[in-house]
């Protein structure tokens, strides 16, 4: 994580996909490399990212937020309106100005 937040998204990609390599089930460790990946730029593997962390833990809000950030940028608009409405229906305050 301190990869990703001082922005050597590499690193943090190389580090998560070894720590799932040791813990393939990590909810945390799909997310963060999901947020490493979309800070990259790499927005269909941050997408499979959050589709796995929401198969992991379907009730975080914050998995279906960020996989609806992923289609935002992607340009899918009516998917990631619908993952956001999935994030707002699981936590209502769930939202960022």
């Amino acid at each position: 994580m301190c990869e990703r937040q001082s922005g050597d998204f590499a690193a943090a990609v190389r580090l998560l996909r070894r720590a799932l390599l040791i813990e393939p089930l990590s909810p945390e460790a799909h997310c963060e490399l999901g947020l490493a990946l979309q800070a990259a730029q790499q927005l269909d593997e941050a997408l499979t990212c959050f589709d796995k962390l929401i198969t992991l833990k379907p009730d975080l809000a914050e998995a279906h937020y960020n996989r609806g950030n992923a289609l935002l940028q992607l340009g899918k608009f009516e998917q990631c309106i619908a993952s956001y409405n999935n994030a707002l229906a699981l936590r209502p305050t769930h939202h960022r100005p």
